[in-house]
């Protein structure tokens, strides 16, 4: 186990002892909502946060003498190092040790005695060591007074991401505020500051089992635009458009020839974009593929999934529902994976649909990938924006209620596990209710007359 502490962690009898005796500062104050007396330095501290003081050394103030006491000590201490550094000197030893730069000091004190939290506790290299100290330290202002709970979170870890990266104020620069900030000495610091960052918190963990907080992904400015519109959306309830068959069918029919089978394929599946994206070659039969059922071929299996929305997600042996599904696609879609799809004759192994884009370099589509193939065409068509995945979906679903498809033909071709998916999906089902309304109110107008 750790052994270093601060000062504040210790909870001796005799330390407390010997730090209760001296002058005076601010005013001890009982309430009664509270069972213990406080010392409130306001106004000589302005800052609420800091001007209140409810313990010592992590205890309660017995009484008025007790808090009387620390008044005469934080007194004397603050002729040396002011009065508001007195009072968090003498701040409970749970909220200091919660403060991020204290973790990070307590971390940098024990680490050369205890095993690596990442390579089964073998001892740090000293290497390793100081590369973790020197990044530390270097973003060590930051964290001044922040406490490890305000810190991991999405937003903060962006602010700081920003203030890391940006340059170092020139002193020649002019006083209005600007984009400055510590400065990257190297293109990877940042990674590596959050490596060790990582390494700190799973530190924290062992000494304070109570602290759940996991570390949040690496925050961008596009995921925080993503979730803040996704909140606006839930306020307003606000719904996302939906196509018509004929629409979705001319959207996809603009994408360029060698991005379409991905697109076809969810149109006339239903499967789901972790689905489609995970779908290998051995999971296609070609046409010309020797030693199978000649009614098989031009048949796709769906019977895995991606783990993640990026180019290198894991494939899964199962899909999301663990409902696996085989569809025979139409004669013009094999075509085009016959044209666009050939490398998975040869290594069945490999997605059968990969990213035809010069930067993906063959991996598998992404999420981000699919939306920005897809919402450019619905932009030049003059149609309005709508997800991949509704269009692939619930289009297709609305059109097959309105054709008369039975509902149970419907769940089967979807593999839903019940007809009450179709109530989410059926975009169309609120105009087929408008009409039998219509249909009524003639039979009434016929029934009046």
């Amino acid at each position: 186990m750790p052994s270093g502490r601060t000062k504040a962690n210790l909870d001796s009898n005799e330390k407390r002892a010997s730090l209760l005796a001296m002058p005076d500062f601010g005013k001890v104050r009982q309430v009664p909502s509270r069972p213990n007396p406080f010392i409130d330095f306001h106004p000589d501290i302005r800052d609420p946060r800091h001007r209140i003081l409810w313990s010592f050394m992590g205890k309660g103030f017995k009484d008025e003498a007790e808090a009387q006491l620390v008044r005469n000590r934080i007194n004397a201490r603050a002729l040396e190092v002011g009065l508001e550094e007195a009072v968090n000197q003498f701040r409970s030893a749970r909220s200091r040790a919660d403060l991020l730069s204290n973790v990070i000091e307590n971390f940098l004190n024990d680490a050369p005695s205890m095993g690596s939290l990442r390579h089964g506790g073998e001892p740090y290299s000293l290497r390793t060591l100081d590369h973790y100290r020197a990044l530390l330290h270097r973003a060590q202002p930051y964290f001044e007074g922040m406490t490890m709970m305000q810190f991991f979170k999405t937003v903060e870890l962006l602010r700081f991401k920003g203030w890391f990266r940006h340059p170092v104020r020139p002193e020649d620069a002019p006083p209005e505020p600007g984009e400055y900030g510590r400065g990257l000495k190297t293109d990877n610091e940042m990674a590596n500051c959050f490596a060790a960052l990582r390494v700190v918190v799973n530190y924290h963990r062992l000494t304070h089992p109570d602290f759940s907080v996991n570390w949040p992904s690496i925050p961008t400015k596009t995921t925080i635009a993503k979730r803040a519109r996704k909140e606006r959306r839930s306020r307003t309830g606000k719904r996302e458009a939906s196509l018509s068959l004929p629409q979705v069918v001319r959207a996809i029919e603009e994408i360029d020839e060698n991005r379409q089978p991905i697109f076809w394929t969810m149109f006339f599946t239903q499967c789901r974009i972790t689905e489609a994206r995970a779908v290998l070659g051995m999971d296609y039969i070609f046409e010309d593929q020797p030693g199978d059922d000649r009614l098989k071929r031009g048949r796709i299996f769906i019977e895995r999934s991606a783990d993640s929305r990026g180019a290198r997600a894991k494939i899964q042996n199962t899909t999301k529902t663990g409902v696996d599904g085989s569809y025979l696609l139409p004669e013009f879609v094999r075509t085009l994976i016959a044209d666009h799809c050939s490398h998975a004759r040869f290594d069945p192994s490999l997605p059968l649909f990969r990213n035809p884009h010069c930067l993906a370099k063959g991996n598998l589509w992404t999420d981000d990938a699919l939306r920005d193939t897809w919402k450019p065409v619905l932009g030049r068509l003059g149609l309005p924006p709508a997800p991949v995945y509704k269009s692939m979906k619930s289009t297709q679903i609305s059109a097959l209620r309105n054709a008369g498809l039975a509902v149970d033909d419907i769940v089967e071709q979807c593999r839903w596990a019940s007809r009450d998916m179709m109530e989410r999906y059926d975009s169309e089902q609120d105009r087929r209710r408008d009409r039998v309304v219509n249909l009524l109110a003639s039979l009434v107008d016929d029934a009046k007359s």
